[in-house]
């Protein structure tokens, strides 16, 4: 016969082992949610502006053509509005179904489409920071032949002068590779750096771009790989929004070449420089949702 107290000191070991493992979760920068699932989570501290192909509106359901013109930021609801966006099908407007092989996304034709995030808008949410991290899930079609074309994003510091800038380069040997530039302040030239790494046609990439501008710096990441960094000379050790008159924009919006012929999943602004291990977190939480991506 079974001793009674013998099975009642094991059900209370399985009661504790049980405990012991249900725990888990991740803080703002953990590696994992608060259920305890080992999933990566997007680093939210420092997040103050979010857009999310797969909750365009802050829902979890996607529009499709030109069902809707607002793209709604998941940090303070403040939309970007889709200009130029008319007759919308494969080419242009929202897309996807969800699957790992047609993701949830906004195509743009690369002829007048772009989302006006508004006048000021990114820039004085970086106002004062001594860095700012631009987080991208992104991909082009075919490029422009110039070293400015195929703008991704430009956020303007005073007037029409841009201070956060990125473009995929379509000249030469330099093609597919991504120029990073910035001024800190109006009176700063524009400051400029451009990737050793060469992003292909069609292919999702995570790409985040790095403004340090207390250490002096400019610096990409793909896929969760961060290059190395350019030194540049920036005017201060903070960035300093003074009135722009043109919104800050995902793709840039001046001359013809300058819109992307390109495809955008999603789009995040830190103001402070996130590190190699948050970058690489970020590019695996949201991974599964392009296929066959992997990340490092």
């Amino acid at each position: 016969m079974i001793n009674s107290k013998r099975i009642v000191a094991i059900c209370l070991l399985a009661l504790e082992l049980a405990a012991c493992g249900g725990g888990g979760g991740g803080g703002s920068s953990g590696g994992g949610n608060d259920n305890g699932d080992p999933t990566p989570t997007t680093v939210t501290s420092g997040l103050v502006y979010q857009l999310d192909a797969s909750k365009y509106d802050g829902s979890t359901f996607p529009a499709t053509g030109c069902a809707t013109l607002s793209w709604t930021d998941l940090i303070g609801a403040l939309s970007g509005t889709l200009t130029g966006f008319s007759g919308c099908g494969a080419t242009s407007g929202w897309n996807g179904d969800g699957s790992s092989t047609s993701p949830y996304r906004l195509v743009l034709d690369g002829t007048d489409d772009y989302v006006s995030l508004g006048t000021n808008t990114i820039g004085n949410k970086s106002n004062g920071a001594s860095a700012v991290t631009i987080d991208f899930w992104v991909r082009y079609t075919s490029l422009e032949s110039g070293k400015y074309d195929n703008n991704i994003f430009f956020v303007s510091v005073d007037g029409t002068k841009a201070g956060l800038w990125m473009n995929f380069r379509g000249d030469g040997a330099n093609a597919g590779k991504v120029l990073i530039a910035a001024r800190s302040k109006t009176s700063d030239a524009f400051l400029e750096a451009t990737s050793t790494t060469s992003v292909s046609a069609a292919t999702w990439t995570h790409l985040v771009g790095l403004f340090d501008f207390a250490d002096g710096t400019l610096n990409l990441a793909f896929d969760g790989t961060v290059e190395s960094a350019s030194s540049l000379a920036f005017g201060s050790t903070t960035y300093t929004q003074a009135t722009a008159t043109v919104p800050d924009t995902l793709t840039y919006t001046n001359a013809a070449n300058d819109f992307l012929n390109g495809e955008i999943a999603y789009f995040g602004v830190y103001n402070r420089e996130l590190s190699s291990t948050e970058i690489s977190q970020n590019c695996n939480a949201l991974k599964d949702r392009f296929s066959g991506h992997s990340c490092n």
